[in-house]
């Protein structure tokens, strides 16, 4: 069809086609952008983020040509909500379009070239989205699709300024009050994880170990270190063969350690050990909650300065630089001293505030950095109010749990004070023994409870074995049984005699604290009545089990 064209139909006719494309980012895509909604948990994560940066103080965090300064702080989100989400679902849309996410019915578009060729230049136009205007030069980017990646940056940046300005960032006080919580808890909590991704977890774990070590005995540390670096190839056969592990996480863990500490890297109560101070933090006093420290290394210039305004009023319209704010200080240090009665508390928080003077003026600091950090320290101070105020309201969650811990414990004393009863004497219910009675059955703990009443105390376990009951998880088979399943190979010849004569043989397992007892049993009828008798017992070790568990199947031991 372009064959037959002159360059000025194929001009008119890209021209249109690009004008599609044009409505299509401006409109469609756009709108789709402003509807996106950030996950929670990553707002928060961003909000952090932000603070983060703002106390940095990052030199380079100028207004660009396509940013306001503002715009600048959140470029570093802006990178990871682009090449973390988009681009991803934009360059694999077979994983994430189809029955894996529920989104059958756009899984026909898969197969479609022209559908995946769009698809591949909406990634390339996302890619240039972070980028700034002399990075998509120097890639040698098309104008038009500058024009357009402009068009989506901004839309973009507002979108998530919009989300995560004014975010309750609550993640401390979850951890303050979860920690509690926990304790509380005597439920199991497991988590499962598959073995590559365990594999993949340690290697990425390993590679960033000198931007994770928290001090010089790190705990995550060593583990890598013992474990060390997984190939592809062991990956690879990993996924192959896919093993579920389940780890019970020990979240009661402060009846084991001696000493809590708040990690000043990662905020989070843990064990000393596990903390940013290390073991030598278990020298501390306990911290339950994180306090306010405030910026230390600005404390004594910029902190006295900031002391001092809250006490006196508001300087003359003309104080705009640091020696018109010495010199003001000055007359007023002399109007204290002269006053009657003298202010000589006032006079040397002046004399103080001059020195703070002296220092900025060493450090080359700006009025303007100095109105920043007081800004930044008032906006730390209010974050931390609200912390101390979601604790608060966190400590009726934690007495919440301590009352339903309570309750529980009470109810499960009960239950096995109950249990405990029960188990000397066995004797069901009447209710339960009428309704197995209307069955034409019998329930097994009736037999045992006659046994054992008319047994004395030292013959009760002895009683609950014959009867097929134990204080201990067991499994009788008979030596028929076991040979048919396999499990039992040879045994003496008189052994095998006894089957020949009419006479049972049984090997009874029970499970015990130090491995497994086996007991040997033989049963003859005489007289109209059977007679049992045990001819062997044998104790199995733990080792000898593990032995037996690393043989192949088919091994004979």
């Amino acid at each position: 069809k372009l064959d037959k064209w002159d360059d000025v139909e194929i001009k008119t006719e890209f021209s249109e086609h690009f004008e599609t494309v044009r409505r299509f980012i401006q409109n469609d895509t756009v709108r789709a952008i402003k509807a996106f909604q950030l996950p929670g948990a990553l707002r928060k994560m961003f909000d952090y983020t932000l603070q983060e940066i703002r106390k940095r103080r990052f030199p380079d965090a100028v207004a660009a040509d396509d940013m306001s300064q503002e715009q600048v702080l959140f470029s570093p989100m802006l990178y990871a909500v682009v090449m973390g989400i988009f681009v991803p679902m934009l360059r694999d849309p077979a994983k994430y379009a189809g029955d894996e996410v529920f989104l059958k019915d756009c899984k026909e578009h898969i197969s479609d070239e022209s559908f995946l060729h769009n698809i591949t230049q909406l990634a390339n136009l996302f890619e240039a989205i972070p980028k700034t205007s002399e990075e998509r030069v120097r890639d040698g980017e098309d104008e038009s699709l500058i024009n357009m990646a402009k068009t989506l940056k901004v839309e973009m940046l507002k979108t998530i300024m919009e989300q995560v300005t004014g975010v309750v960032d609550d993640t401390d006080t979850q951890l303050t009050v979860d920690l509690y919580v926990s304790h509380f808890d005597r439920t199991p909590h497991v988590v499962s994880m598959r073995t590559p991704t365990l594999m993949k977890l340690s290697n990425l774990l390993s590679e960033n170990l000198s931007k994770l070590r928290l001090n010089q005995k790190d705990a995550v540390d060593s583990l890598c270190e013992r474990i060390g670096k997984w190939t592809q190839q062991q990956i690879e056969e990993a996924e192959a063969n896919q093993v579920m592990h389940n780890f019970v996480m020990n979240t009661r863990f402060l009846f084991q350690e001696d000493t809590l500490v708040i990690c000043n890297s990662s905020h989070c109560p843990v064990p000393a050990r596990l903390s940013s101070a290390g073991p030598a933090g278990a020298s501390e006093k306990p911290k339950l909650i994180i306090t306010y420290e405030g910026d230390q290394n600005m404390k004594y210039s910029h902190g006295n300065l900031e002391d001092l305004f809250c006490k006196i009023e508001p300087l003359a319209p003309e104080t705009k630089t640091f020696n018109q704010l010495e010199a003001e200080f000055e007359k007023l240090k002399d109007d204290c001293v002269s006053g009657q009665p003298p202010n000589f508390s006032l006079a040397n928080d002046f004399m103080k505030g001059i020195n703070a003077i002296l220092e900025l003026k060493n450090q080359e600091a700006t009025t303007e950095d100095l109105l920043e950090w007081m800004a930044n320290s008032v906006n730390e101070r209010d974050r931390h109010r609200k912390y101390l105020k979601q604790v608060e309201k966190g400590m009726r969650t934690i007495v919440e749990a301590k009352e339903r811990h309570q309750k529980e414990l009470e109810q499960a004393k009960t239950e096995l004070g109950q249990a405990i009863h029960f188990s000397k004497t066995l004797v069901l219910p009447q209710e339960i023994l009428d309704k197995a009675k209307s069955y034409g059955s019998r329930a097994r703990f009736e037999t045992v409870a006659k046994q054992l009443g008319n047994g004395e105390d030292f013959g009760r376990t002895m009683v609950g074995t014959q009867a097929g009951v134990s204080y201990s998880p067991q499994m009788s088979k008979t030596m028929m049984q076991l040979k048919k399943e396999g499990i039992l190979h040879s045994v003496d010849e008189w052994l095998s005699g006894v089957d020949r004569v009419g006479g049972t043989v049984r090997f009874t397992f029970i499970q015990a604290d130090t491995g497994i007892n086996m007991t040997v049993s033989v049963s003859r009828v005489k007289a109209g009545k059977t007679v049992s008798n045990n001819v062997k017992q044998v104790h199995i070790t733990e080792d000898q089990l593990r032995e037996l568990r690393r043989k192949e199947d088919g091994s004979i031991v």
